[in-house]
């Protein structure tokens, strides 16, 4: 089920995923991942943004990224896939479901053009987990209501530096807002 953005270039596409198991991904699945993944980035499918994979209980998304970007890190101990889930971090995995929060026009749209993010010098391309979308929008919402001063807090390698970043590069588009800075410690 591919999905456009307005200017009809296609920006995510979705795949049936057989290496599922109910109770989440399994080893031979990440290897099956990084096969399609493979194999994407031989055909046009290397110029979608997003993928997404399901055995209808179970969906998955992430960036299109080269295959180097696209391995298990042993050192964090994560592949770059994630599940979605709402604002109270309650996973939305089912692909009917997911279709009706992740995949509306204007949801999808928003999420490739504000919650993922090029990092140029290494040519790779991330999206940002639901638990950091959502902090980016509360705090821009904080900033925009003039809620006074906040802090983010996260355990280590939760995203804090991205989630910052991504605030901090919304909150500059804001014409009242003069100087933006983020740190990360």
């Amino acid at each position: 089920m591919p999905a456009s953005s307005d200017d009809n270039y296609p920006t995510a596409a979705a795949k049936p995923a057989a290496g599922l198991r109910e109770d989440g991904i399994e080893f031979g699945f990440v290897g099956k991942l990084q096969e399609l993944k493979y194999e994407y980035t031989k055909t046009l499918l290397c110029f979608l943004q997003l993928f997404i994979v399901s055995n209808r209980d179970r969906t998955y998304y992430f960036a299109n990224n080269n295959t180097r970007h696209f391995a298990f890190n042993a050192d964090e101990r994560f592949l770059p896939v994630y599940e979605f889930a709402d604002e109270a971090n309650k996973k939305i995995t089912h692909l009917d479901d997911f279709a009706a929060h992740f995949l509306q026009k204007c949801a999808l749209g928003t999420t490739i053009s504000r919650y993922m993010v090029l990092i140029a010098n290494e040519q790779k391309l991330m999206i940002m987990r639901p638990y950091q979308v959502y902090a980016v929008q509360h705090i821009v919402k904080c900033i925009e209501d003039d809620a006074g001063n906040g802090y983010v807090w996260h355990t280590t390698g939760s995203g804090k530096t991205l989630t910052s970043f991504k605030a901090s590069t919304l909150l500059k588009l804001d014409e009242h807002i003069h100087k933006c800075l983020a740190s990360s410690r």
